[in-house]
């Protein structure tokens, strides 16, 4: 999507004045966008990345951004205490307290930015990385009278705000209304718009102010005048014929500098902008897939992700930069390799600079053959000069005077002229200050934390490293005798002082904590001293020069501690991953009964467990010093089995990606086969029910409710292998589980119930020939068996293909003993298995049918294994249509039961409660919900199985009748003591990422379902149509709704199992 080239660019000068009378005569940035409304309306000026990292971003016009900044006027001015235009007091213009802006980066930032800027009101422009000392730091040097505040952030500004004495006037604090409520035409007819203040006074620094690391370890703010946001408009050598179209994509938050050219580029010359949501970091996946969904010309970046796209698997980050007109790079200084790579491959690499107090220092251009990227192209229109410190060194300083400034200002970086070009390209080679500028970009200025470190008393100095890496390590030099050959007296040295390590670390934003011991390196004065300056100052360059080898070893330390070299041989290989795996699990690598074909996931594993695996196998590969290739980040859940596994590791399988719905298909044609391949008809039968998946929740109430009827003889279960001591058989398990749902059977129904112990994937199910013989009996059976696990691939739900396999040989056994019984078999499927349906067709409203198009279920293993078995069961009743019927009931959100209110704590629902807790607030959850208890679905299963005609081959359970999410939240609030809590579903979730306490936050262990699939199955995208279930099923035709008292009973139980507090 690119901006017609129609564009009227505006006139504005940064060294002289042009004439009041002049119709675009621009001053300030609001007048920049206002002429840009008034001249070039529906040209795009930004275009604003959604969190469906597969959906365009959302487009908007000067027109509708100048609108929302109207808007966004006459809510502040409704709102926020204290908001005025300047006014004359006592013959002095007063203007209102100055507003701080703490938000996450999308153009909201700007929105509101223009917003306050238009009336008058001095903004404070404020970084989400920075700590609550320094929040509370800068409101406090501001004297900021209000602080427009983000979700995300306030937990931040909360903890600022508590720093404040009680004679200090603490701010004000708002929650922001998102930018898409302002592009909305609806509700703002009756608010008022005040005018913009158009005095504007060109050396009044005191509009728009931002903040650095300063010297003392604390931000210091920096005041700059309207000026200085023209100061990036015009950072370009971009002629007024020149097209300047195609989209500018940028990953750079817009509460810096740097993140601010993008948008201002936008402004001046009418390169439209695109930038990403503000609920995600920026990765390099994440910016290869902005580039694509917006067609972008051009690229902002930091070194970190220039340098991930660059290795990128088949060179598709390089092939979509190579495509640009340039990469522009800045931030921190990028590899010298990762550079020359990238030119090397064809890339248009532009190097970029800026201090905070004069604004952006490089132009953007058009670099072309004569341009070498590891030189920056210093601006001519700002006043900057050069100056030589007369040491004969080379180096030069650069001056600049910043906006409204009476005193020049001198950039801590030291420059080297390019022999080739000395009068315009200039090399940066580093700071003069102590500034530690990590590979992300982000910047660390560690005094304080230096300083905090050498007060222990057993401390003499400390100075950080952490220059180009991705984490900061400190030196420590010990004031106390250490023998440094005894590594446990170093340990427990560093175990001494860890305690100051912490305390520094309250000082520094969270990029800048040191998290490790492993990143402490301790020295004495007599073992090897830090090297000092004449005046007896440490020298941080040459220390860190000194300790390059305990350095790196300290990272490689961090990196490798614990991990053993992946062996050599494919005999130790497979050896060494079930020890691994073993380790992880809780098995023994010799315990008999663990095959080498057996699911991890199957034996216990879950995807955390999985991510460790992960990590140590990938340790190991790099210890061994093997050259390996590239293994996809899910490739434990492709290969879930030491034998998978090891032929992956042995290059005797592959871990490369195919067609989701080929793989789909390919297991349903696998199955199939062996289907059509049993035997004829022998034998004759006698009936019961058979069931799988008695232990779980639904499980327990269809055997309770089964036990029940007259008519059913006998209920056989068929329950998996006892893994917990805790149990003595099988029928103390299975009473385990009724209990935990509430359920009691009375004694004198156990005498119609037989419980197995079984392997559904094995032949026979790995029972005695006896016992399975004794189940050719069956009339009907429900097969209900399934791991409720949503990080799990396609492949490994192969062993329930196998189950289900084995229960339809089963059910034509049955048949065998009597032609003259067909038994029924009935699985329980999910609304998962066709919740991509919508999204297909356009239809939100989901048949009851067959579905053979794999394109319809959502995109992980989970729903894609249940429309495989779907897929199993309707053909196995195909193929014989005289010998068996089967049907598929796929099932929606179950609730816990009405009469108990028991609900399984680890469900997704209830940690999502767990998790709303813990943060303080609900997600806001837009739409419709059709919850149904699961006794009563129960009821709706067992109605369905034994309808007296023959069945259709899907039936939907869901309830039918549907209720708003904000009834159900309002009860919710109230019964979780979280009144008037509800935050938006994105913000919340940004909340759970950043909670690293699993047991306080379980929802992060589904976070991915969260983010992708969630919002769309649970409010009314996908609807399921139950007529068909309806028609045979009276519990089904007259459910009613979730109540309030079944909210009641369900945190109560909650409650009571320690789940909720």
């Amino acid at each position: 999507m690119v901006s017609s080239p129609l564009f009227r660019r505006p006139r504005f000068s940064l060294l002289e004045r042009l004439p009041t009378d002049q119709d675009d005569n621009i001053r300030t940035y609001p007048e920049l966008l206002a002429f840009n409304a008034k001249y070039n309306p529906s040209h795009i000026f930004c275009l604003q990345g959604v969190k469906d990292h597969n959906a365009p971003p959302v487009p908007i016009t000067f027109a509708q951004a100048q609108l929302s900044v109207e808007r966004c006027m006459g809510w502040l001015s409704k709102s926020v205490e204290g908001i005025h235009s300047p006014r004359e007091v006592d013959g002095k213009v007063g203007k209102a307290a100055a507003v701080g802006i703490l938000m996450g980066s999308d153009v909201g930032v700007i929105i509101y930015m223009m917003a306050l800027l238009s009336l008058g009101v001095p903004v404070v422009l404020l970084s989400a990385r920075l700590t609550p000392v320094a929040i509370a730091h800068l409101l406090k040097s501001t004297f900021a009278g209000s602080v427009i505040v983000s979700q995300r952030c306030q937990r931040a500004v909360l903890e600022a705000v508590a720093s404040y004495g009680s004679a200090e006037k603490v701010p004000d604090i708002y929650e922001p209304i998102s930018y898409d409520r302002f592009l909305e035409d609806e509700g703002w007819g009756s608010l008022e718009i005040p005018p913009a203040y158009d005095i504007v006074e060109e050396m009044d620094r005191n509009v728009l102010i931002l903040h650095s690391s300063g010297t003392t370890g604390l931000p210091k703010p920096i005041y700059h005048p309207h000026k200085y946001m023209l100061g990036y408009a015009a950072c370009h050598l971009f002629e007024e014929n020149d097209r300047v179209d195609g989209v500018n994509c940028s990953t750079l938050p817009l509460f810096h500098g740097f993140g601010l050219l993008s948008p201002s580029l936008a402004l001046s010359v009418g390169k439209p902008f695109c930038i990403p949501p503000a609920s995600i970091i920026p990765t390099a996946t994440s910016t290869l897939s902005l580039l694509r969904l917006s067609n972008a010309r051009s690229l902002m970046s930091v070194p970190s992700i220039l340098e991930d796209l660059l290795y990128l698997p088949q060179s598709e980050g390089i092939s979509a930069l190579r495509a640009l007109d340039f990469v522009v790079v800045g931030g921190g200084p990028i590899k010298s390799s990762v550079g020359a790579a990238l030119v090397e491959a064809g890339v248009k690499l532009l190097n970029h600079m800026g201090a905070t107090e004069i604004g952006a220092i490089a132009p953007i251009f058009l670099p072309g053959p004569d341009y070498d990227w590891r030189y920056l192209l210093l601006r001519k229109d700002i006043g900057l000069r050069l100056e030589d410190p007369g040491d004969g060194g080379g180096l030069f300083k650069l001056i600049g005077r910043p906006f409204g400034w009476s005193e020049e200002f001198p950039v801590q970086d030291l420059l080297q002229c390019n022999p080739h070009a000395p009068d315009s390209q200039f090399k940066i080679l580093g700071r003069a200050d102590d500034l530690i500028v990590l590979a992300t970009g982000e910047k660390v200025l560690p005094r304080m934390m230096e300083m905090t470190v050498a007060n222990d008393c057993k401390v003499k100095e400390a100075i950080a490293f952490g220059d180009g890496r991705f984490n900061i390590g400190l030196i420590v030099e010990a004031s106390i005798d250490l023998d440094m050959k005894d590594k446990e007296q170093v340990s427990a040295y560093v175990e001494e002082i860890w305690p100051s390590v912490q305390a520094g670390n309250e000082f520094t934003d969270n990029h800048g904590k040191i998290t490790s011991k492993g990143m402490i390196v301790v020295t004495t004065p007599s073992y090897k001293q830090l090297a000092r300056t004449d005046k007896g100052s440490l020298t941080r360059k040459t220390i860190v020069q000194d300790f390059a080898e305990e350095i790196d070893a300290a990272y490689e330390k961090a990196e490798m501690e614990g991990i053993e070299a992946m062996p050599g041989s494919v005999e130790d290989t497979k050896a060494w991953l079930k020890t691994l795996v073993g380790d992880i699990i809780k098995i023994s690598p010799g315990d008999p009964t663990w095959l080498d074909s057996d699911d991890f996931f199957e034996l216990g594993m879950d995807s955390l467990q999985a991510t460790i695996l992960r990590r140590r196998i990938l340790a190991s590969i790099t210890k061994s010093g093997r050259e390996f290739k590239e293994l996809s980040p899910d490739f434990i859940f492709k290969c879930p089995t030491i034998d998978t596994l090891h032929g992956l590791l042995s290059g005797n399988a592959s871990d490369s990606s195919r067609e989701r719905a080929d793989r789909m298909n390919e297991m349903v044609r696998k199955y199939v086969s062996n289907i059509r391949s049993l035997p004829p008809p022998t034998m004759a039968p006698t009936a019961i029910v058979l069931l799988t998946g008695s232990t779980g929740s639904l499980g327990s109430f269809l055997l309770a409710q089964l036990t029940a009827l007259p008519h059913v003889d006998k209920v056989i279960c068929l329950n998996r292998r006892i893994s917990s001591p805790g149990f003595k058989d099988l029928r103390s398990r299975q009473e385990a589980a009724l209990s935990k749902g509430g359920i009691t059977i009375p004694t004198s129904s156990w005498g119609r119930i037989t419980i197995h112990e079984a392997d559904l994937k094995a032949p026979s199910f790995g029972l005695p020939d006896s016992d399975y013989n004794s189940l050719r009996s069956v009339t009907h059976i429900i097969h209900n068996a399934w791991p409720m696990d949503f990080n799990r691939s396609l492949e490994s739900f192969e062993p329930h293909f196998h189950a289900t396999q084995n229960i339809v040989s089963l059910a034509l056994l049955a048949n065998e003993s009597n032609p003259q019984n067909k038994p029924r078999i009935l699985f329980t499927s999910s609304v998962a298995a066709v919740g991509r349906y919508p999204a297909l067709t356009g239809n939100a409203l989901i048949p009851e049918d067959p579905m053979h198009n794999a394109q319809v279920t959502d995109h992980f293993g989970y729903p894609e294994a249940k429309w495989v078995c779907e897929r199993l069961i309707e053909e196995a009743g195909r193929i014989h249509p005289g010998r068996i019927e089967t049907a598929s009931v796929r099932i929606g959100q179950l609730t816990g039961s009405e009469s108990s209110g028991a609900w399984s704590p680890k469900e997704h629902f209830p940690s999502i409660l767990k998790s709303s807790q813990t943060i303080g607030s609900l997600p806001d959850i837009k739409g419709t919900l059709s919850w149904i208890p699961v006794d009563r679905a129960a009821r709706v299963v067992i109605e369905l199985l034994f309808q007296s005609s023959p069945p259709d081959p899907i039936y939907h359970l869901e309830n039918p009748m549907r209720q708003p999410w904000s009834d159900l939240l309002v009860l919710l609030s109230r019964a979780l003591g979280l009144p008037s809590k509800i935050i938006p579903f994105e913000a919340w979730l940004d909340k759970v990422r950043s909670i690293t306490d699993a047991e306080k936050n379980p929802a992060g262990k589904v976070v991915k379902f969260l983010e992708e699939e969630f919002t769309a199955m649970a409010s009314g995208a996908v609807v399921l149509d139950t007529r068909k279930a309806r028609r045979v099923s009276r519990t089904l035709a007259g459910s009613g709704g979730i109540e309030s008292r079944h909210v009641d009973l369900y945190v109560k139980y909650w409650r009571s199992v320690g789940h909720l507090s």
